[in-house]
């Protein structure tokens, strides 16, 4: 049986809608994860959070959030450095990803609101 185009909208819009709810904990878990590396900068947590923010723009992409793409990308870009060069962030790298990270929290803060409203 074939699902009608209005039962299929239905569908990808509560998949956005709950993504779009589960937003702002995913972004937490990423500032969470970056804090973390403010007291233990390790390179296997550097490595982590840039695939916590890799897996984010991925998803970010497929569900239609473009600006959390955006900003998940240029973390990852920043933390791609820090790895090659392998050495801390410098203040003006941190204050970048906090940026970002402000960015973020923003849009999601958006996006949940809008899908609950």
């Amino acid at each position: 049986m074939r699902n009608k185009p209005t039962d299929i909208q239905r569908r990808l819009e509560q998949l956005h809608n709950n993504y779009a709810r589960q937003l702002p904990a995913k972004i937490e878990a990423i500032q969470c994860s970056w804090q973390g590396l403010a007291d233990n900068m390790t390179a296997d947590g550097l490595e982590q959070l840039m695939r916590q923010c890799h897996t984010l723009a991925g998803t970010g992409t497929s569900y239609g959030f473009a600006r959390v793409t955006e900003h998940c990308r240029a973390i990852e870009q920043l933390l791609r450095v820090v790895i090659e060069q392998k050495r801390t962030p410098d203040t003006t790298l941190s204050q970048q990803i906090n940026h970002h990270l402000t960015q973020l929290k923003e849009v999601a803060g958006q996006a949940a609101d809008k899908a609950r409203g």
